[in-house]
Protein backbone atom coordinates (compact mmCIF):
# COMPACT_ATOMS: atom_id res chain seq x y z
CA UNK A 1 0.00 0.00 0.00
CA UNK A 2 7.65 1.76 0.04
CA UNK A 3 8.91 5.28 3.01
CA UNK A 4 11.92 6.63 4.19
CA UNK A 5 13.82 7.81 6.97
CA UNK A 6 16.25 7.02 4.74
CA UNK A 7 13.38 5.09 3.39
CA UNK A 8 11.40 3.25 5.66
CA UNK A 9 8.69 4.96 5.70
CA UNK A 10 8.42 4.76 1.99
CA UNK A 11 5.69 2.50 2.78
CA UNK A 12 3.26 5.57 3.09
CA UNK A 13 3.60 6.74 -0.41
CA UNK A 14 2.82 3.35 -1.71
CA UNK A 15 0.60 2.46 -0.03
CA UNK A 16 -2.08 4.04 -2.60
CA UNK A 17 -2.65 2.69 -6.21
CA UNK A 18 -3.32 6.31 -6.96
CA UNK A 19 -6.45 6.84 -9.19
CA UNK A 20 -8.81 8.41 -7.52
CA UNK A 21 -12.78 7.62 -7.85
CA UNK A 22 -13.93 10.45 -9.61
CA UNK A 23 -17.46 12.03 -9.35
CA UNK A 24 -18.18 10.83 -6.31
CA UNK A 25 -22.33 10.80 -6.32
CA UNK A 26 -22.97 10.20 -9.72
CA UNK A 27 -23.29 6.19 -9.34
CA UNK A 28 -22.72 5.41 -13.24
CA UNK A 29 -18.72 6.41 -12.97
CA UNK A 30 -17.94 3.68 -10.41
CA UNK A 31 -18.44 0.61 -12.70
CA UNK A 32 -16.44 1.12 -15.41
CA UNK A 33 -18.62 -0.60 -17.85
CA UNK A 34 -18.78 2.63 -20.35
CA UNK A 35 -17.56 0.88 -23.59
CA UNK A 36 -20.26 -1.98 -22.50
CA UNK A 37 -23.24 -2.77 -24.21
CA UNK A 38 -25.51 -5.13 -22.02
CA UNK A 39 -27.90 -5.88 -24.54
CA UNK A 40 -31.11 -4.85 -22.57
CA UNK A 41 -32.14 -2.34 -19.77
CA UNK A 42 -31.33 -3.51 -16.04
CA UNK A 43 -35.46 -2.85 -14.25
CA UNK A 44 -32.68 -2.39 -11.08
CA UNK A 45 -30.00 -0.26 -13.18
CA UNK A 46 -28.64 2.80 -10.69
CA UNK A 47 -31.02 1.27 -8.06
CA UNK A 48 -27.60 -0.53 -5.95
CA UNK A 49 -25.38 2.61 -6.67
CA UNK A 50 -27.75 4.96 -4.81
CA UNK A 51 -27.98 3.27 -2.26
CA UNK A 52 -24.31 2.31 -1.74
CA UNK A 53 -22.34 4.18 1.38
CA UNK A 54 -18.71 3.43 -0.45
CA UNK A 55 -16.49 3.06 -3.05
CA UNK A 56 -16.38 -0.77 -2.89
CA UNK A 57 -20.66 -0.99 -2.50
CA UNK A 58 -20.85 1.33 -5.42
CA UNK A 59 -18.43 -1.09 -7.59
CA UNK A 60 -20.50 -4.23 -6.70
CA UNK A 61 -23.61 -2.62 -6.95
CA UNK A 62 -23.21 -1.39 -10.35
CA UNK A 63 -21.36 -5.11 -11.02
CA UNK A 64 -24.28 -6.49 -10.11
CA UNK A 65 -27.07 -4.53 -11.39
CA UNK A 66 -25.41 -5.89 -15.30
CA UNK A 67 -25.18 -9.39 -14.27
CA UNK A 68 -28.52 -10.14 -12.17
CA UNK A 69 -31.22 -9.21 -14.06
CA UNK A 70 -29.75 -10.53 -17.18
CA UNK A 71 -29.11 -13.89 -14.88
CA UNK A 72 -28.47 -17.71 -16.47
CA UNK A 73 -30.94 -16.86 -19.32
CA UNK A 74 -29.34 -13.87 -20.90
CA UNK A 75 -26.25 -15.42 -20.74
CA UNK A 76 -25.04 -12.97 -18.51
CA UNK A 77 -23.60 -15.55 -15.44
CA UNK A 78 -22.02 -19.58 -16.73
CA UNK A 79 -24.79 -21.98 -16.55
CA UNK A 80 -22.20 -23.89 -13.58
CA UNK A 81 -22.84 -24.79 -9.79
CA UNK A 82 -20.53 -21.89 -9.34
CA UNK A 83 -22.51 -19.76 -11.59
CA UNK A 84 -25.88 -21.07 -10.58
CA UNK A 85 -24.89 -19.67 -6.74
CA UNK A 86 -23.71 -16.53 -8.07
CA UNK A 87 -27.39 -16.03 -9.63
CA UNK A 88 -28.43 -16.68 -6.30
CA UNK A 89 -26.41 -14.89 -3.93
CA UNK A 90 -27.04 -11.97 -6.69
CA UNK A 91 -31.32 -11.84 -6.35
CA UNK A 92 -30.69 -12.52 -2.77
CA UNK A 93 -28.36 -9.49 -2.45
CA UNK A 94 -30.79 -7.14 -4.79
CA UNK A 95 -34.11 -8.29 -3.16
CA UNK A 96 -32.87 -7.40 0.57
CA UNK A 97 -31.99 -4.22 -0.75
CA UNK A 98 -35.28 -3.07 -2.87
CA UNK A 99 -37.67 -5.66 -1.56
CA UNK A 100 -37.69 -6.82 2.13
CA UNK A 101 -36.32 -3.38 3.75
CA UNK A 102 -33.24 -5.19 4.96
CA UNK A 103 -31.17 -2.89 3.12
CA UNK A 104 -28.20 -2.31 5.76
CA UNK A 105 -27.31 -6.11 5.76
CA UNK A 106 -27.27 -6.04 1.74
CA UNK A 107 -25.18 -3.15 1.32
CA UNK A 108 -22.78 -5.16 4.00
CA UNK A 109 -23.39 -8.20 1.80
CA UNK A 110 -21.76 -5.91 -1.05
CA UNK A 111 -19.64 -5.07 0.14
CA UNK A 112 -17.71 -7.79 1.83
CA UNK A 113 -18.00 -9.61 -1.98
CA UNK A 114 -16.23 -6.15 -3.27
CA UNK A 115 -12.91 -7.48 -2.28
CA UNK A 116 -11.30 -3.95 -2.06
CA UNK A 117 -8.68 -5.65 0.52
CA UNK A 118 -6.59 -6.17 -2.51
CA UNK A 119 -5.11 -2.62 -2.64
CA UNK A 120 -3.27 -4.34 0.29
CA UNK A 121 -1.06 -5.97 -1.95
CA UNK A 122 1.00 -2.86 -3.23
CA UNK A 123 1.58 -1.77 -0.01
CA UNK A 124 3.14 -4.74 1.25
CA UNK A 125 5.52 -4.97 -1.87
CA UNK A 126 7.08 -1.48 -1.63
CA UNK A 127 7.22 -1.40 2.13
CA UNK A 128 9.98 -4.42 2.05
CA UNK A 129 12.06 -2.92 -1.12
CA UNK A 130 12.27 0.69 1.03
CA UNK A 131 13.33 -1.23 4.02
CA UNK A 132 15.97 -3.38 2.30
CA UNK A 133 17.20 0.17 0.61
CA UNK A 134 17.35 1.96 4.11
CA UNK A 135 19.54 -0.54 5.31
CA UNK A 136 22.02 -0.07 2.09
CA UNK A 137 22.00 3.86 2.62
CA UNK A 138 22.59 3.30 6.71
CA UNK A 139 25.85 0.73 5.68
CA UNK A 140 27.73 3.71 3.73
CA UNK A 141 27.16 6.12 5.80
CA UNK A 142 28.83 4.36 8.53
CA UNK A 143 31.74 3.73 6.05
CA UNK A 144 31.87 7.54 5.57
CA UNK A 145 32.50 8.19 9.42
CA UNK A 146 34.89 5.43 9.89
CA UNK A 147 32.78 2.26 11.00
CA UNK A 148 34.97 -1.11 11.41
CA UNK A 149 34.75 -2.90 8.00
CA UNK A 150 33.39 -6.28 9.59
CA UNK A 151 30.38 -5.87 11.83
CA UNK A 152 26.67 -6.62 12.83
CA UNK A 153 26.11 -2.87 11.39
CA UNK A 154 22.93 -1.30 12.60
CA UNK A 155 21.94 2.03 11.14
CA UNK A 156 22.18 5.57 12.35
CA UNK A 157 25.39 4.82 14.92
CA UNK A 158 28.14 6.25 12.03
CA UNK A 159 28.99 9.37 14.16
CA UNK A 160 29.48 6.93 17.26
CA UNK A 161 31.86 4.92 15.54
CA UNK A 162 33.56 8.31 13.87
CA UNK A 163 34.33 9.34 17.51
CA UNK A 164 36.07 6.02 17.89
CA UNK A 165 38.62 7.87 15.98
CA UNK A 166 38.32 6.17 12.41
CA UNK A 167 39.53 8.05 9.45
CA UNK A 168 36.65 7.44 7.37
CA UNK A 169 37.23 4.38 5.01
CA UNK A 170 36.01 7.05 2.07
CA UNK A 171 38.15 9.41 3.01
CA UNK A 172 41.82 8.56 3.01
CA UNK A 173 41.51 6.15 6.05
CA UNK A 174 41.62 2.90 3.85
CA UNK A 175 44.44 4.11 1.49
CA UNK A 176 46.53 1.45 3.07
CA UNK A 177 44.35 -0.98 4.33
CA UNK A 178 45.52 -4.35 2.59
CA UNK A 179 42.93 -7.17 0.55
CA UNK A 180 40.95 -8.26 3.50
CA UNK A 181 40.70 -4.91 4.91
CA UNK A 182 38.91 -3.61 1.94
CA UNK A 183 36.44 -6.27 2.23
CA UNK A 184 33.37 -5.62 3.90
CA UNK A 185 30.02 -7.40 5.97
CA UNK A 186 27.30 -6.14 7.41
CA UNK A 187 24.04 -7.22 8.76
CA UNK A 188 20.93 -5.35 9.47
CA UNK A 189 17.59 -6.78 11.16
CA UNK A 190 14.66 -4.23 11.34
CA UNK A 191 10.70 -4.06 12.68
CA UNK A 192 7.90 -1.66 11.26
CA UNK A 193 4.11 -0.92 12.14
CA UNK A 194 1.53 0.49 9.94
CA UNK A 195 -2.00 1.07 10.42
CA UNK A 196 -4.14 2.49 7.47
CA UNK A 197 -7.59 3.83 8.34
CA UNK A 198 -10.58 2.96 6.52
CA UNK A 199 -11.16 4.87 3.31
CA UNK A 200 -14.29 5.88 0.91
CA UNK A 201 -12.62 3.29 -1.48
CA UNK A 202 -9.98 1.31 0.76
CA UNK A 203 -10.17 -1.01 3.24
CA UNK A 204 -7.85 -0.28 6.37
CA UNK A 205 -5.53 -2.47 7.78
CA UNK A 206 -3.07 -3.31 10.51
CA UNK A 207 0.06 -4.82 9.18
CA UNK A 208 3.51 -6.16 10.69
CA UNK A 209 6.89 -6.18 9.03
CA UNK A 210 10.31 -8.20 9.81
CA UNK A 211 13.23 -7.76 7.55
CA UNK A 212 16.94 -8.83 7.68
CA UNK A 213 19.41 -7.19 5.43
CA UNK A 214 23.15 -8.75 4.73
CA UNK A 215 26.10 -7.01 2.34
CA UNK A 216 29.40 -7.29 1.03
CA UNK A 217 31.18 -4.60 0.02
CA UNK A 218 34.66 -3.97 -1.07
CA UNK A 219 36.92 -0.91 -1.53
CA UNK A 220 37.80 -0.15 -5.14
CA UNK A 221 39.72 2.95 -3.61
CA UNK A 222 39.78 5.59 -0.99
CA UNK A 223 37.10 7.80 -2.93
CA UNK A 224 34.90 4.54 -4.24
CA UNK A 225 33.30 1.81 -2.69
CA UNK A 226 31.19 -0.84 -4.86
CA UNK A 227 29.02 -3.81 -3.16
CA UNK A 228 26.19 -5.98 -3.15
CA UNK A 229 23.07 -6.94 -0.73
CA UNK A 230 20.42 -9.66 -0.63
CA UNK A 231 17.26 -9.26 2.38
CA UNK A 232 14.55 -11.11 3.00
CA UNK A 233 11.37 -9.62 4.96
CA UNK A 234 7.84 -11.01 5.86
CA UNK A 235 4.85 -8.84 6.62
CA UNK A 236 1.62 -9.93 8.06
CA UNK A 237 -1.29 -7.76 7.21
CA UNK A 238 -4.82 -7.94 8.97
CA UNK A 239 -7.95 -6.30 7.17
CA UNK A 240 -10.15 -4.47 9.14
CA UNK A 241 -13.38 -5.68 10.59
CA UNK A 242 -11.83 -9.26 10.16
CA UNK A 243 -12.26 -9.29 6.83
CA UNK A 244 -8.85 -11.28 5.72
CA UNK A 245 -5.18 -11.11 6.25
CA UNK A 246 -2.33 -10.85 3.67
CA UNK A 247 1.24 -13.02 4.04
CA UNK A 248 4.15 -11.54 2.38
CA UNK A 249 7.30 -13.02 1.64
CA UNK A 250 9.76 -11.00 -0.31
CA UNK A 251 13.23 -11.68 -0.97
CA UNK A 252 15.35 -8.93 -2.86
CA UNK A 253 19.03 -8.24 -4.30
CA UNK A 254 20.86 -5.18 -4.70
CA UNK A 255 23.93 -3.17 -5.70
CA UNK A 256 25.54 -0.03 -4.61
CA UNK A 257 28.26 2.50 -4.44
CA UNK A 258 29.51 5.44 -2.70
CA UNK A 259 31.77 8.21 -3.99
CA UNK A 260 33.49 10.90 -2.01
CA UNK A 261 33.50 14.03 -3.85
CA UNK A 262 35.67 15.73 -1.43
CA UNK A 263 35.26 18.60 0.90
CA UNK A 264 32.48 16.70 2.89
CA UNK A 265 30.67 16.02 0.12
CA UNK A 266 29.32 12.64 -1.30
CA UNK A 267 27.19 10.97 -3.38
CA UNK A 268 25.37 6.98 -2.70
CA UNK A 269 23.37 5.41 -5.55
CA UNK A 270 21.73 2.02 -5.25
CA UNK A 271 19.35 -0.26 -7.22
CA UNK A 272 18.12 -3.77 -7.38
CA UNK A 273 15.15 -5.97 -7.90
CA UNK A 274 12.79 -7.55 -5.11
CA UNK A 275 10.40 -10.63 -5.38
CA UNK A 276 7.55 -11.03 -3.62
CA UNK A 277 5.12 -14.11 -2.95
CA UNK A 278 1.90 -12.91 -1.23
CA UNK A 279 -1.05 -15.16 0.11
CA UNK A 280 -4.48 -13.42 0.62
CA UNK A 281 -7.47 -14.90 2.57
CA UNK A 282 -10.62 -12.81 2.24
CA UNK A 283 -13.79 -13.35 4.20
CA UNK A 284 -17.19 -13.62 2.91
CA UNK A 285 -19.31 -13.64 5.03
CA UNK A 286 -22.96 -12.62 5.46
CA UNK A 287 -26.34 -12.52 5.99
CA UNK A 288 -29.69 -10.95 4.20
CA UNK A 289 -32.64 -11.50 3.92
CA UNK A 290 -34.18 -12.17 0.42
CA UNK A 291 -37.35 -12.27 -0.82
CA UNK A 292 -37.06 -16.05 -2.80
CA UNK A 293 -35.04 -17.84 -0.38
CA UNK A 294 -35.67 -16.11 3.23
CA UNK A 295 -32.90 -15.69 5.99
CA UNK A 296 -29.53 -16.83 3.85
CA UNK A 297 -26.14 -16.86 5.37
CA UNK A 298 -22.95 -17.16 3.80
CA UNK A 299 -19.54 -18.07 5.58
CA UNK A 300 -16.66 -18.44 2.70
CA UNK A 301 -12.88 -17.84 2.89
CA UNK A 302 -11.66 -16.85 -0.70
CA UNK A 303 -8.53 -17.85 -0.93
CA UNK A 304 -5.27 -16.80 -3.40
CA UNK A 305 -1.78 -16.48 -4.02
CA UNK A 306 0.29 -14.52 -6.66
CA UNK A 307 3.54 -12.99 -7.32
CA UNK A 308 4.57 -9.29 -7.76
CA UNK A 309 8.21 -7.35 -8.27
CA UNK A 310 9.52 -4.44 -8.14
CA UNK A 311 12.49 -2.64 -9.85
CA UNK A 312 13.65 0.38 -7.34
CA UNK A 313 16.70 3.05 -7.26
CA UNK A 314 18.12 5.74 -5.40
CA UNK A 315 20.33 8.49 -5.43
CA UNK A 316 21.55 10.89 -2.47
CA UNK A 317 23.77 13.74 -2.55
CA UNK A 318 24.83 14.68 0.77
CA UNK A 319 26.84 16.95 2.94
CA UNK A 320 28.87 16.12 6.71
CA UNK A 321 29.81 18.92 8.61
CA UNK A 322 31.69 18.86 12.36
CA UNK A 323 31.34 21.70 14.12
CA UNK A 324 33.39 20.42 17.74
CA UNK A 325 31.01 17.68 19.31
CA UNK A 326 28.27 18.46 16.55
CA UNK A 327 27.55 16.61 13.11
CA UNK A 328 25.34 18.09 10.63
CA UNK A 329 24.43 16.58 7.43
CA UNK A 330 22.07 17.69 5.21
CA UNK A 331 21.16 16.09 2.14
CA UNK A 332 18.75 15.13 -1.16
CA UNK A 333 17.39 12.35 -2.24
CA UNK A 334 15.34 10.53 -5.38
CA UNK A 335 13.99 7.50 -5.68
CA UNK A 336 12.22 5.93 -8.05
CA UNK A 337 10.12 2.17 -8.45
CA UNK A 338 8.06 0.44 -11.03
CA UNK A 339 5.81 -2.29 -9.31
CA UNK A 340 4.12 -4.92 -11.37
CA UNK A 341 1.50 -6.90 -9.60
CA UNK A 342 0.68 -10.74 -10.90
CA UNK A 343 -3.31 -10.58 -11.82
CA UNK A 344 -5.00 -13.95 -9.86
CA UNK A 345 -7.69 -15.88 -9.09
CA UNK A 346 -9.73 -17.01 -6.17
CA UNK A 347 -10.92 -20.24 -4.63
CA UNK A 348 -13.29 -20.46 -2.40
CA UNK A 349 -12.50 -22.97 1.27
CA UNK A 350 -16.16 -24.55 0.52
CA UNK A 351 -16.87 -24.97 -2.58
CA UNK A 352 -20.38 -26.88 -1.97
CA UNK A 353 -21.69 -24.33 0.40
CA UNK A 354 -23.40 -21.20 -0.28
CA UNK A 355 -21.14 -18.29 -1.61
CA UNK A 356 -19.19 -21.15 -3.78
CA UNK A 357 -19.65 -18.52 -6.35
CA UNK A 358 -18.43 -15.80 -5.63
CA UNK A 359 -14.90 -15.92 -6.24
CA UNK A 360 -13.17 -13.12 -7.95
CA UNK A 361 -10.51 -12.80 -10.61
CA UNK A 362 -8.22 -9.63 -10.39
CA UNK A 363 -6.27 -8.66 -13.27
CA UNK A 364 -2.58 -7.25 -13.67
CA UNK A 365 -1.65 -4.25 -11.39
CA UNK A 366 1.21 -2.02 -12.72
CA UNK A 367 2.21 1.69 -11.68
CA UNK A 368 5.53 4.02 -10.84
CA UNK A 369 6.56 6.33 -8.32
CA UNK A 370 8.90 9.02 -8.11
CA UNK A 371 9.91 10.40 -5.32
CA UNK A 372 12.01 13.30 -4.02
CA UNK A 373 12.97 14.10 -0.63
CA UNK A 374 15.47 17.05 1.42
CA UNK A 375 16.38 16.37 4.92
CA UNK A 376 19.16 16.72 7.35
CA UNK A 377 20.64 14.81 10.39
CA UNK A 378 22.15 16.35 13.51
CA UNK A 379 24.51 14.31 15.74
CA UNK A 380 26.10 15.34 19.44
CA UNK A 381 29.00 13.37 20.74
CA UNK A 382 29.66 12.71 23.89
CA UNK A 383 32.63 10.44 25.45
CA UNK A 384 32.98 8.56 28.73
CA UNK A 385 35.12 6.43 30.49
CA UNK A 386 33.48 3.54 29.22
CA UNK A 387 33.39 4.44 25.47
CA UNK A 388 30.65 6.88 23.42
CA UNK A 389 27.43 7.35 23.34
CA UNK A 390 25.96 9.17 20.02
CA UNK A 391 22.12 10.53 19.80
CA UNK A 392 20.93 11.65 16.50
CA UNK A 393 17.46 13.55 15.38
CA UNK A 394 16.40 13.67 11.51
CA UNK A 395 13.70 15.18 9.69
CA UNK A 396 13.02 15.20 6.27
CA UNK A 397 10.24 16.71 3.53
CA UNK A 398 8.91 14.18 0.62
CA UNK A 399 7.29 15.00 -2.59
CA UNK A 400 5.77 12.38 -5.14
CA UNK A 401 5.62 13.12 -8.24
CA UNK A 402 4.69 10.30 -10.34
CA UNK A 403 2.17 7.00 -8.58
CA UNK A 404 -0.87 7.36 -10.72
CA UNK A 405 -1.50 3.71 -11.98
CA UNK A 406 -4.81 2.37 -12.75
CA UNK A 407 -7.79 1.34 -10.28
CA UNK A 408 -8.09 -1.87 -10.05
CA UNK A 409 -10.48 -4.38 -12.70
CA UNK A 410 -11.94 -7.33 -11.96
CA UNK A 411 -15.00 -9.33 -12.84
CA UNK A 412 -16.98 -12.67 -10.75
CA UNK A 413 -14.71 -15.94 -12.49
CA UNK A 414 -17.89 -17.54 -13.54
CA UNK A 415 -19.78 -13.85 -14.79
CA UNK A 416 -16.19 -13.70 -16.73
CA UNK A 417 -17.65 -11.31 -19.19
CA UNK A 418 -18.26 -8.14 -17.03
CA UNK A 419 -15.65 -6.45 -15.85
CA UNK A 420 -15.81 -4.55 -12.87
CA UNK A 421 -13.22 -1.13 -12.13
CA UNK A 422 -12.40 -0.62 -8.48
CA UNK A 423 -11.67 3.23 -7.29
CA UNK A 424 -8.25 3.36 -5.24
CA UNK A 425 -7.58 6.51 -3.04
CA UNK A 426 -5.60 9.59 -4.81
CA UNK A 427 -1.62 9.47 -3.02
CA UNK A 428 -0.65 12.02 -0.65
CA UNK A 429 1.63 14.22 -2.42
CA UNK A 430 3.45 16.17 0.39
CA UNK A 431 4.30 14.70 3.80
CA UNK A 432 7.83 14.32 6.10
CA UNK A 433 9.51 11.76 8.10
CA UNK A 434 11.09 12.45 11.39
CA UNK A 435 13.05 9.94 14.20
CA UNK A 436 15.79 9.87 16.61
CA UNK A 437 18.53 7.36 17.23
CA UNK A 438 21.23 6.62 19.93
CA UNK A 439 24.36 4.92 19.71
CA UNK A 440 26.67 3.49 22.75
CA UNK A 441 30.33 2.42 21.71
CA UNK A 442 32.05 0.48 24.55
CA UNK A 443 36.00 0.72 24.75
CA UNK A 444 36.20 -2.75 23.87
CA UNK A 445 34.64 -2.01 20.34
CA UNK A 446 31.01 -3.75 21.09
CA UNK A 447 28.00 -1.12 20.04
CA UNK A 448 24.63 -1.34 20.61
CA UNK A 449 21.88 1.05 18.92
CA UNK A 450 18.24 1.43 18.95
CA UNK A 451 16.21 4.05 16.82
CA UNK A 452 12.51 5.36 16.14
CA UNK A 453 11.28 6.84 13.28
CA UNK A 454 7.61 7.77 12.14
CA UNK A 455 5.61 9.36 9.53
CA UNK A 456 3.97 13.25 9.64
CA UNK A 457 1.49 14.56 7.35
CA UNK A 458 0.03 11.57 5.68
CA UNK A 459 -3.83 11.01 5.17
CA UNK A 460 -5.49 7.92 6.79
CA UNK A 461 -2.02 6.35 7.53
CA UNK A 462 0.17 5.75 10.94
CA UNK A 463 4.08 4.33 10.49
CA UNK A 464 6.36 3.61 13.06
CA UNK A 465 10.08 1.43 12.09
CA UNK A 466 12.00 0.59 15.20
CA UNK A 467 15.67 -0.83 14.80
CA UNK A 468 17.86 -2.33 17.14
CA UNK A 469 20.90 -4.82 18.20
CA UNK A 470 24.09 -4.94 19.20
CA UNK A 471 27.94 -4.62 17.14
CA UNK A 472 30.78 -7.15 17.65
CA UNK A 473 33.84 -5.74 15.51
CA UNK A 474 35.61 -9.02 14.00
Amino acid sequence: MKCPIHQPLRFAVMVILSAPLSGIGQPALASGFDDYDPGFDSPIAGVLQGASRSGPERTMGALIEDICPGGLERGRILDTVGGRDLADRCTDMVEAIVATGDVNAGLDAMATVAGDEVATIATSEIDASSGQLDAIGDRLQSLRSGGPRVAFALPGSDGALAARGGAGLLTGGGASADGIQRLGLFVNGSYDYNDRDQSFNEAGFEADGYGVTAGLDYQMSDVLLVGAAFSYKNTEADIARQAGTLDTDSVGGFGYATYTIGGGWYLDAMGGYTQNDHEQTRNVRYAVLGQTRGNVSTSQIALSELDSDEISGSAKLGFDAVHGAWTVSPYVRADAAKVDIDGYSERMSRPTALGNGLALQVDDQSFTSVMAAIGTQFGWLATYGWGTWYPQVMAEYVHEFDNEGDPITGRFINAPGVTFQAGIDEPDRNFANVGVASSFILNSGTAAFVSFQTLLGYRDLTTHAVEIGVRVPF
